[in-house]
């Protein structure tokens, strides 16, 4: 379990490094995905390779096609999983299958942080909003002309937004009475209800 009074700087110290590391990792490295997620992991000491790894493809829309979600904004929410997410212990039991409601709550609530500073949680839509025009990175000359403009200074500051946002859930939900380690003892009947409830007024 994290407990933040035991963290050795403050959260906004840790809210300010995330920032900092956002921006030197995708500037410095690329990858919006994993440097976003690195970003959250390092400054909470939850480095995980394996999953630094598996978000790989997501940069860059997936897969660079520019056409799904962020490359950050899918750190994000793989950064928030690890803490947050469900675990596997309890797969065939009402608490397991209910315990992933929270996690669809806080991935929509990233999403919307996005929505509202972009306009969009589309890669190729915050491109159009940050850089002025879409680039395709699967093309070589493309490609250069994204650097020569100085755009991908600008994709670091979407990648150090994002963290610091998936910070501040995590930290709100970690300062919860019923943030537990296992991941799988949320109030789970509650948190589904409250998820059912939320979107069916939507409709």
């Amino acid at each position: 379990m994290i407990e933040l009074e035991k963290l050795k700087k403050s959260k906004k110290e840790i809210l300010d490094k995330a920032y900092e590391f956002g921006l030197v990792y995708e500037e410095r490295f690329g990858g919006c995905a994993p440097g976003c997620l690195l970003a959250c992991m390092e400054v909470m000491d939850v480095v995980d390779e394996n999953l630094y790894k598996a978000s790989t493809g997501f940069s860059g829309g997936l897969g660079v096609t520019r056409q799904a979600m962020c490359g950050a904004l899918a750190g994000g929410v793989m950064f928030l999983g690890l803490l947050l997410g469900r675990g596997f212990l309890g797969r065939g039991t009402d608490i397991f299958d209910h315990s992933q409601h929270k996690m669809f709550d806080l991935a929509e609530e990233l999403k919307e942080k996005f929505e509202k500073e972009y306009g969009s949680f589309v890669c190729k839509d915050i491109h159009q909003s940050k850089l002025g025009k879409t680039y395709r990175f699967d093309d070589q000359e493309e490609l250069q002309k994204f650097l020569d403009d100085g755009c991908r200074k600008k994709c670091s500051e979407v990648v150090a937004l994002g963290a610091k946002w998936a910070l501040e859930i995590a930290f709100r939900e970690i300062e919860k009475e019923d943030y537990s380690d296992n991941r799988l003892i949320y109030h789970a009947e509650e948190d589904y209800l409250k998820f059912m409830d939320k979107h069916k007024k939507k409709k």
